[in-house]
C-alpha cells in the first residue's frame, strides 16, 4: 500500500521471533506446518467452463472471508515479465537498504519509490492495471452501494521477503478500523498478484478469514491463525483482500525472494472521508493511460500526471518514506492498525536473540536462504 512504513519497534521484532501464539513454535530445520486454510474454499477461476458468472461465487467468498483468490488472471508470459521487473527493483532496493524497509528482510515495493507508487513501471501498468478488465465484474460487486460501484484505482505497490527470513510478521490490518460500522463495501481493496507460486516454503501471506483488529486483543495469536497461510496458490492468481482483514508475513525458508506485487482500489466513501489521501499520487503518463482498455481507464483517471511531469524516471531513494505528511503533498501515509505489542521483558517466553540490525549483503542473504531451503542452493533471483 502507498503508505509510510511505520518504524518497527524492538518489541515487534522480538514478538516476531518469540512463540507468541497458542502452541509450540517450530524450529528452523522443521518443515513448515500444514496450512489450516482449505485453500480451495477461497478460490475460484474466472475461466471455469460452465460457470458464466464466476464473479457471483467469488463475491460470496469475499463477503464471508474478506478475501478471495481468482486463478488465471495473469498469463504465464505476463507473470514472467512482472516478476523480472520485481527482481530488478528488488536488486536496487536491497542495495540501498539491506535490512528491510518494513521489518528485517521484508520490503514494501511502492513506498521505496519517491512517488510512493510502482505504477510508473510499464509492466505494472500494462499487466497489473490491465488485469482490471478481467476483475471489473467482481470489483463492481465488492464496491457496489446505492445502485452504483464508484471505485477508483489508488496506487500500486506490494511487498517482497528475502530468503532466510525465519520470523513471522505480527498480524495487522493495513488501515485503522474507521469503517468498522460498515462491512461492505470495504474502503480499500488490495489486489495482489502471484507472479510465482505461493508454497509452504517461500513465505506466503497468512490471512485470518473474516477477522479484523476489532476481533483480537493484539496479544496471544491462536495457533490456527499462525498457520492460516495462503498456499499453495499458482502463478497467475490474484488475491483480492479487504485490507482491514488481519494478515501477516510468514518465514521464507526457500532460496529465492517471494514477491506479491499489487494494485489498490478505494471506495467512494474512502475518497470522501479521507480527503487528505485523495486524490492519489499522479503516477502514470497520458501515453500509458491511453494504452489501457477503456474499462480500466474509468478507474484510473486520477492517476494521470500533468503534462511535463517526469513520472517515468522515478527513483528508488525512499524519499516518499522520509517525506511523510507535508502541506500540499499527496504522498502521505495511511493510518495503520498494526497492534502495539508489549515490551519484551513482559513476555516470559521471549529470549534475547541479539542485535536486530541486519547489515547483510545480497550475497549473504542468498547464502542464508540456501541454508534454510530443503532444495539446496539456486539462484537468488
Amino acid at each position: 500500500m502507498p503508505r509510510m512504513p511505520r518504524e518497527t519497534t524492538g518489541s515487534e521484532e522480538a514478538a516476531s521471533r518469540s512463540p507468541r501464539c497458542s502452541g509450540r513454535e517450530r524450529s528452523a530445520d522443521e518443515e513448515p506446518p500444514e496450512s489450516t486454510l482449505k485453500i480451495e474454499e477461497f478460490t475460484v477461476s474466472w475461466q471455469r467452463p460452465g460457470v458464466p458468472c464466476w464473479e457471483n461465487e467469488a463475491f460470496k467468498i469475499f463477503q464471508r472471508a474478506g478475501f478471495v483468490i481468482v486463478n488465471d488472471v495473469l498469463t504465464d508470459d505476463q507473470s514472467e515479465k512482472v516478476l523480472k521487473t520485481c527482481e530488478d527493483v528488488a536488486r536496487q532496493i536491497i542495495e540501498i537498504d539491506p535490512r528491510g524497509n518494513r521489518a528485517k528482510g521484508r520490503y514494501s515495493i511502492g513506498t521505496a519509490f519517491s512517488s510512493g507508487s510502482s505504477l510508473h513501471l510499464p509492466e505494472f501498468s500494462e499487466h497489473l492495471l490491465g488485469a482490471g478488465v478481467i476483475l471489473e465484474p467482481l470489483l463492481c460487486k465488492i464496491f457496489h452501494k446505492d445502485g452504483k460501484a464508484d471505485f477508483q484505482c489508488y496506487s500500486g505497490g506490494g511487498d517482497f521477503v528475502v530468503p532466510g527470513v525465519e520470523e513471522y510478521q505480527p498480524l495487522h490490518g493495513d488501515i485503522e478500523m474507521k469503517f468498522h460500522d460498515e462491512k461492505m463495501p470495504p474502503p480499500f481493496v488490495s489486489v495482489n498478484f502471484c507472479v510465482q507460486p505461493l508454497t509452504t516454503w517461500n513465505g506466503p501471506i497468512r490471512m485470518v478469514p473474516g477477522k479484523t483488529r476489532l476481533d483480537w486483543d493484539g496479544r496471544t495469536e491462536p495457533i490456527e491463525w499462525r498457520h492460516s497461510r495462503l498456499c499453495p496458490v499458482p502463478v497467475g492468481a490474484a488475491l483480492l483482500r479487504d485490507v482491514r482483514i488481519l494478515h501477516g508475513g510468514t518465514p521464507n525458508l526457500s532460496n529465492k525472494i517471494r514477491f506479491l506485487p499489487s494494485v489498490e482500489f478505494v471506495s467512494e466513501a474512502f475518497q470522501i472521508q479521507y480527503p487528505e489521501w485523495w486524490p492519489p499520487v499522479r503516477c502514470i503518463t497520458q501515453r500509458t493511460y491511453d494504452a489501457l482498455d477503456k474499462t480500466v481507464q474509468r478507474r484510473c483517471k486520477g492517476l494521470v500526471a500533468d503534462d511535463g511531469a517526469d513520472v517515468e524516471n522515478v527513483k528508488i531513494d525512499f524519499e516518499f518514506e522520509q517525506r511523510g505528511k507535508e502541506p500540499g503533498s499527496l504522498a502521505v501515509s495511511l493510518p495503520t492498525s498494526e497492534p502495539e505489542l508489549p515490551a519484551p521483558e513482559l513476555l516470559a517466553t521471549e529470549q534475547d536473540d541479539g542485535p536486530t540490525e541486519d547489515s547483510r549483503t545480497v550475497e549473504e542473504i542468498e547464502e542464508k536462504g540456501s541454508e534454510a531451503s530443503p532444495e539446496g542452493r539456486t539462484e537468488f533471483f
